[in-house]
């Protein structure tokens, strides 16, 4: 029997590699589609989220901005020692929901999972991981500083409770309260309280349109990749 040329060994080594080096790479492209796949899935859900996020910021933000105006109401009325424009609804508002200083739900989770999957590295669109990390960080800071905000305000709550009676009007929707407008301009402690409310409605209307500015932004990145699944956003986009 002749023996193998070293051609023929050399052939068929290089055949071998060759294979190999062709599985490898098809293992490779079979893990990158299942990553874009995951990464696909990911966005989908992110961007259902995003949705209910948006309404989420339109709701708080009027709520928001209807409270920080009765505030300003009662304020302005008890330094000019009559109710502005003989608008005791507004001003009852603000006696009312003096103390509403709401936390802001915006959800992250879907961003958390992308991080803890490793996912988010996969993202061609750098500008919406940026911005998805720039939400979470507005979101902690407002997380530290709503309960300092509360102070006040519900120092003020208390105070008022001793000098007002709240009611509800015909139903628990519809609450109400019953004053003496002359003890309540005559009492520096609830003006100054109400000094001290009014920056509180302020700070957390500021951290609030800087939140659902952001969540604006990610949702409208999230929308066109909705309308070409087929192609991520890019940076230039």
């Amino acid at each position: 029997m002749r023996g193998v040329s070293w051609r023929t060994a050399l052939f068929e080594l290089l055949i071998v590699v060759i294979g190999i080096l062709i599985a490898f790479r098809v293992d490779e492209w079979k893990d990158a589609r299942a990553e874009e796949r995951e990464v696909t899935a990911s966005l989908v859900r992110l961007a259902d989220d995003f949705v209910a996020n948006r309404l989420l910021c339109e709701t708080l933000s009027t709520e928001v901005r209807v409270n920080q105006d009765a505030v300003w109401h009662v304020y302005t009325s008890l330094q000019e020692g009559h109710v502005i424009d003989d608008d005791t609804e507004k001003f009852e508002r603000g006696v009312v929901n003096a103390d509403f200083i709401p936390q802001i739900p915006i959800s992250t989770l879907g961003y958390r999972e992308m991080i803890a999957t490793g996912l988010l590295r996969s993202l061609k669109d750098i500008d919406l991981a940026v911005e998805l990390g720039l939400l979470e960080t507005e979101l902690e800071d407002s997380r530290v500083q709503i309960p300092y905000y509360r102070l006040g305000p519900a120092a003020l709550a208390a105070e008022l409770r001793d000098v007002v009676d709240f009611n509800y009007a015909g139903s628990p929707d519809q609450p109400g309260v019953r004053f003496d407008f002359a003890n309540l301009k005559d009492n520096r402690r609830i003006r100054n309280l109400y000094f001290e409310t009014v920056d509180s409605h302020g700070d957390v209307a500021y951290h609030l349109t800087r939140i659902c500015d952001l969540v604006d932004r990610i949702s409208a990145r999230l929308e066109r990749y909705q309308a070409r699944p087929d192609e991520l956003p890019r940076r230039d986009q």
